[in-house]
């Protein structure tokens, strides 16, 4: 009876115990289950933070592996010497257009000194071109120019002063203002280095073409008389500040033999007063002493057989007339 009762408490011990332990198993798995996936998760948080740093140490350890073994190897010397380096510019640098790609090769910066070389070689023939085929003895180039202050005139008379900056002659600039000399005119003409005659004439400017035209060639004719007035020798050329010229212009200009107009040329002694040789074709200036109307220069001529064309008699264009102006109410500056 002791036996059976003994064997019945113990069954009963090591049932209890059994159904006690129940839940201990269940905290026990959670456990485990939260070990294993902060485990996990700590091994993504590592593998984000610190793989950047140790592959960028692990390429410098083979560069530093690689650079030692180059230096060490006179094979390794030969080996790289032997392979020249690829163009990366040349291949990372693609441009696709369409179906085909355009390589893009860099482009060399030339040397400054042999350009510089190039460009007196280049100067050195020119001029040595000009003393075979150009004018043997050239005179001196006498442009006239009649201007007005404007909103467009910086831009026109820096184009015709760049012109004649160009001439490898000696220039007399003649610039006849309308109204009066002004500041605006003189510190343009500053800037070309060119000997310079700044004068003004007593009427301004008009505002319809026909009467413009009238006033231009009347500050012509009084720079013609500043001419006879200075006696200054060589070829007069009316250069507008409206127009484009070649530096061929001034170059067919002084190989003149009688009188050549281009819009226009004339020998300057022929309006000299006291010219002994002076040929009768050629009228003078006191003839348009109060004479408004004015069209042309050729009213110059008593015999106008004697012009001759340049350009190759036509073949070549030398001069743009542009006539390139704003409104004339414009409130912009002349600069």
């Amino acid at each position: 009876m002791k036996l059976s009762a003994l064997q019945q408490s113990y069954l009963n011990r090591r049932s209890n115990s059994f159904r006690g332990s129940l839940p201990l198993d269940s905290s026990a798995a959670c456990c485990i289950v939260s070990v294993v996936i902060g485990f996990r998760f700590s091994r993504l948080v590592f593998l984000f933070l610190f793989s950047a740093a140790s592959l960028g140490g692990e390429i410098s350890a083979l560069l530093v592996v690689h650079s030692a073994l180059a230096t060490a190897s006179p094979i390794a010397k030969s080996v790289s010497a032997a392979c020249p380096p690829a163009n990366r510019t040349a291949a990372g640098s693609r441009v696709v257009v369409g179906r085909h790609g355009i390589r893009v090769r860099p482009w060399p910066h030339p040397n400054p000194e042999e350009v510089m070389r190039a460009h007196r070689i280049i100067e050195r023939i020119q001029r040595e071109q000009r003393m075979l085929f150009g004018v043997k003895k050239p005179k001196m180039v006498i442009a006239v120019t009649p201007t007005q202050v404007r909103t467009f005139q910086k831009l026109h008379l820096s184009s015709v002063m760049h012109s004649l900056m160009l001439v490898p002659y000696d220039v007399v600039w003649i610039v006849v203002e309308a109204g009066r000399v002004t500041n605006e005119t003189a510190s343009i003409i500053a800037k070309s280095g060119l000997r310079t005659i700044h004068v003004g004439f007593n009427h301004r400017m008009t505002i319809s073409w026909s009467d413009r035209h009238k006033l231009e060639a009347m500050m012509r004719l009084h720079a013609l008389r500043i001419v006879r007035k200075e006696r200054l020798d060589g070829i007069v050329i009316f250069a507008d500040d409206s127009n484009m010229h070649r530096c061929s212009f001034c170059w067919n200009s002084c190989s003149f033999r009688k009188l050549e107009w281009a819009g226009f040329v004339l020998n300057s002694k022929l309006l000299w007063k006291d010219l002994d040789d002076k040929p009768e074709w050629i009228k003078d200036l006191e003839v348009f002493d109060g004479v408004d109307d004015i069209e042309s220069p050729l009213y110059l001529l008593g015999d106008t057989s004697v012009v001759e064309p340049l350009g190759s008699c036509g073949r070549q264009v030398l001069l743009w007339w542009l006539r390139v102006e704003a409104r004339t109410d414009s409130k912009f500056p002349a600069q």
